[in-house]
């Protein structure tokens, strides 16, 4: 049996939204089982008062979190809990289960900002059973901290709900995400001057982050609706500025080149890529083809005469948006991920995720 412990309840956060549909996607695919912990209603006005070291001691003393009873699984198949999260506070949560680990057979968990996990969260690894990360240079320093082996699991992109080969987009430069402010700022002038220029330029203003959300059905909260709002976009886009870490504005300074999830949902949507690619390894092998990503100058000002060129030759452009969603299907579907899983774990694989994977294939070959 299955079993994923979500953080949803807790919070919503644009850095949550690709975790939480991978979550329903495997709930989906491998039927299972979704907890999600919410907190405690009497502590939503002090939660915030008090310091990382109070809550725990209040947690650990009363408990912070309500939690909806979950049958567990008597038969002789394994009952396997997954934890998926951005930086480890999902293992807070463990104590919202009564027993977790002689509940469970099996624990994983999917930690996308890792590099901080050993500072903060070494007590929990080492009751977990098996780690992935999506950063190959964070997974060897783990494995070294905890003395066993941590596995590489990249980002992905839900390629058959989202992915799209459309020629037919009407905006011409989409920019989402960390951005540099050096293109953001020139595209945004030369593009709003009517007299000069009849582009699109389409700059997405992430949501702001909110702590106990009111509403726990993902479908009926803001999240789920940024997320269909934004790939609609994606699919009308025909040019996605991206810039690896160092090029872009942000408070974390993170000490490597980093293959985030926006080149997958970009790149699955069929936008044509454009700007710095991550120099790390990972972007190699996970997109090899040709024009995958297409490099701008470091010049703002000749970027922008080089992407007004870009625009004007149409034949190019509709070679990318096919390739690019086409190459996606077949390399950086989520389900490619969900089925490395198992195999890691051992755990066959459903008949469900089995046919998903044969209609990748089957529209790749159809596509080419």
């Amino acid at each position: 049996m299955i079993y994923l412990l979500s953080c949803r309840g807790l919070v919503s956060s644009v850095s949550y939204d690709s975790l939480f549909e991978l979550e329903d996607l495997m709930v989906s695919l491998l039927q299972g089982t979704l907890i999600i912990p919410t907190l405690k209603k009497e502590l939503k006005f002090l939660i915030n008062s008090i310091d990382s070291k109070t809550k725990k001691v209040f947690n650990k003393t009363f408990g912070l979190y309500n939690i909806e009873q979950f049958p567990i699984s008597q038969t002789e198949t394994p009952n396997i809990l997954f934890m998926i999260d951005v930086a480890g506070s999902c293992f807070e949560l463990l104590s919202s289960i009564k027993n977790w680990r002689k509940k469970f057979d099996i624990v994983v968990a999917y930690i996308s900002d890792s590099w901080l996990l050993l500072k903060y969260q070494k007590k929990y690894l080492e009751l977990i059973d098996y780690l992935f990360v999506p950063q190959p240079e964070v997974r060897e320093d783990i494995e070294r901290g905890l003395g066993k082996k941590v596995f590489l699991l990249p980002f992905a992109c839900d390629t058959l709900a989202h992915g799209s080969a459309d020629l037919n987009r009407f905006i011409d430069v989409i920019n989402f995400g960390r951005n540099n402010p050096d293109y953001h700022k020139i595209l945004s002038e030369k593009f709003a001057r009517e007299s000069e220029s009849n582009r699109f330029y389409y700059d997405v203003i992430a949501r702001a982050n909110q702590k106990y959300p009111e509403i726990v059905s993902y479908r009926e909260r803001i999240d789920y609706q940024y997320r269909k709002q934004l790939f609609y976009l994606l699919r009308h886009s025909k040019l996605a500025l991206l810039f690896d870490n160092p090029y872009t504005k942000q408070k974390r300074k993170i000490p490597y080149s980093y293959l985030t999830v926006r080149w997958f949902e970009a790149s699955a949507s069929g936008c044509a890529i454009v700007g710095k690619r991550p120099t790390t390894s990972l972007y190699n092998e996970l997109f090899p083809w040709e024009n995958a990503t297409i490099e701008l100058p470091d010049d703002p000002q000749e970027g922008i005469e080089f992407i007004e060129n870009l625009l004007e030759d149409e034949s190019r452009l509709h070679t990318m948006h096919k390739r690019n969603y086409l190459e996606n299907l077949i390399r950086n579907d989520w389900r490619h991920r969900i089925k490395y899983m198992l195999e890691v774990i051992n755990i066959p694989l459903p008949n469900s995720l089995v046919q998903d994977l044969d209609k990748l294939q089957r529209i790749y070959s159809e596509g080419i």
